[in-house]
């Protein structure tokens, strides 16, 4: 009698655990997908995540009952491929996970009173606001280095018609006063190594005309050679070639662009 009291107790005692483990786990419902922000550069999105990261504002765990850990940093390839380093301690310290895998989803869901983003070996956990940061600078990374060799190459064909034109002009488009500022501001940003502000900027320039400062092309293939993103120099520096392809400077750029491509190989 005693012996089957003991079974029942345990048995109950195993399902009110598993109630409760269910419950800290959460529903699992989705509370926000992500968006992408038309404005967001690749790094831009990267030094978001690497801010928050480095600010310890996730935490890592592999369920509700596991160890939790500070994630301390992010490292983003173009490739694909993203390194998680997380506080030292009895299990992995970094896992390298490709953000551009089938079916990667970076939505939030509910875990419990709180929320997450799940990953093949981990999940990050955290503020619902700092989430969907991550969230949509995830999604940002994840379409941007879809098929990226594909998307790079089309995107130069699409601007050599507007190459041709500008070099077949006598009188060259003279920068506006509003590109001017912009271009003084990104300078200001690239000497305090504040990279993604700079690309930003120098963007927003192209965004007035494309063609008006080839410097700024030059000085994208720079700024994205700082962060080992050579795909992206080499694209922009052939824009450049193509604007001024007797530029002073044509032969050096040229052989930046060969030295890129041996990175990439590696």
């Amino acid at each position: 009698m005693r012996f089957h009291t003991r079974c029942i107790c345990c048995i109950s005692l195993c399902f009110i655990m598993m109630t409760v483990l269910a419950g800290c786990a959460g529903s699992g419902s989705v509370v926000y997908r992500p968006v992408i922000q038309p404005d967001k550069t690749f790094v831009a999105a990267v030094q978001e995540l690497q801010n928050a990261a480095r600010s310890r504002k996730f935490v890592e765990t592999t369920g509700p009952w596991t160890p939790v850990r500070n994630v301390t940093n992010i490292t983003v390839y173009e490739d694909g491929i993203s390194k998680w380093e997380f506080d030292p301690g009895p299990r992995f310290k970094a896992v390298e996970i490709s953000l551009v895998s089938p079916e990667r989803d970076f939505a939030v869901n509910e875990w419990g009173p709180s929320w997450k983003i799940t990953f093949p070996h981990f999940m990050i956990a955290g503020s619902l606001p700092e989430l969907k940061k991550a969230a949509d600078n995830l999604y940002c990374i994840q379409k941007t280095l879809e098929n990226l060799p594909e998307k790079l190459n089309k995107e130069l064909v699409l601007f050599e018609p507007i190459a041709a034109e500008y070099r077949s002009l006598r009188a060259k488009p003279q920068i506006t006063e509003e590109q001017r500022r912009l271009i003084v501001q990104a300078n200001a940003y690239n000497q305090r190594k504040d990279f993604a502000g700079a690309i930003g900027l120098y963007n927003k320039t192209l965004k007035h005309d494309p063609v008006s400062y080839p410097e700024a092309y030059f000085n994208l293939a720079l700024l994205h050679e700082q962060q080992r993103l050579y795909a992206f120099a080499i694209n922009y520096m052939k824009k450049y070639l193509m604007l001024v392809p007797d530029a002073k400077d044509a032969r050096g750029a040229q052989d930046k662009i060969y030295e890129w491509e041996t990175m990439i190989q590696k």
